[in-house]
């Protein structure tokens, strides 16, 4: 009922439904976590699609950030738009697609990226992965990924080996943020999703987010000293 609050705060006054949509999925993996009902999951889940989808049908930008990337996630493809679209909105994601193509597989090396000379904006932010693509290719890419599947390992190693549930659940949170927001990201800047100002974990610029991840790492370390691993 408090996080009920608390996003409906988020979602009317802040304007911030993505924020609200990402932690309503970590709140649903801590239940699972826990060993919360099927049926209680199943309400949660219903209740939070409705109310997302009044929200987005409630405000009109919304729906049109909808609509316009229904077209171009089906006009990158698709032979045919599913649905009537444009892609201003979505011009980003476009030379996002273009960055990556161009790097290959081996990429045109480091440095040497052309699309964050003014195609590709603010490609040390919500599309390093973009920018990774272009000059390390699919294999620099793949061993970032890589490194992202040892760290998450790790970390959901730490929540299964602990004997306290508070620190199973911390772990298990820290682990599930870090793993939803590089994969929105990636599925953002591909149009495979609609794309979201969310920070790939310790690779996107902003001293915030790399601060809280980093107290986050370090307590999950701290909670790793009592696991049995």
């Amino acid at each position: 009922i408090v996080l009920g609050i608390f996003w409906t705060f988020i979602t009317l006054l802040l304007s911030d439904l993505g924020q609200v949509i990402v932690m309503l999925f970590i709140f649903i993996i801590l239940l699972i976590g826990v060993g919360g009902k099927g049926k209680t999951l199943g309400l949660i889940f219903l209740v939070g699609i409705i109310i997302g989808v009044i929200a987005i049908v409630s405000k009109p930008y919304r729906l049109a950030r909808i609509e316009n990337w229904l077209y171009t996630m089906s006009l990158n493809f698709f032979k045919q738009p599913i649905i009537e679209g444009s892609i201003a909105n979505y011009n980003q994601v476009i030379q996002s697609l273009n960055a990556i193509h161009h790097g290959g597989i081996l990429g045109v090396g480091i440095g040497e990226g052309v699309f964050k000379l003014g195609y590709l904006s603010d490609v040390h932010t919500d599309f390093v992965l973009a920018g990774i693509a272009e000059e390390a290719g699919l294999l620099g890419i793949t061993i970032v990924l890589g490194l992202f599947a040892v760290l998450l390992y790790r970390i959901f190693r730490i929540s299964n080996r602990s004997e306290k549930k508070e620190y199973q659940l911390f772990a298990l949170g820290v682990g599930s943020l870090i793993a939803l927001q590089l994969l929105l990201n990636g599925f953002g800047i591909t149009s495979l999703f609609p794309l979201k100002g969310l920070t790939v974990p310790f690779l996107s610029y902003g001293g915030s987010s790399l601060i809280a991840f980093c107290i986050a790492i370090g307590m999950v370390l701290m909670i790793s000293k009592r696991a049995k691993i």
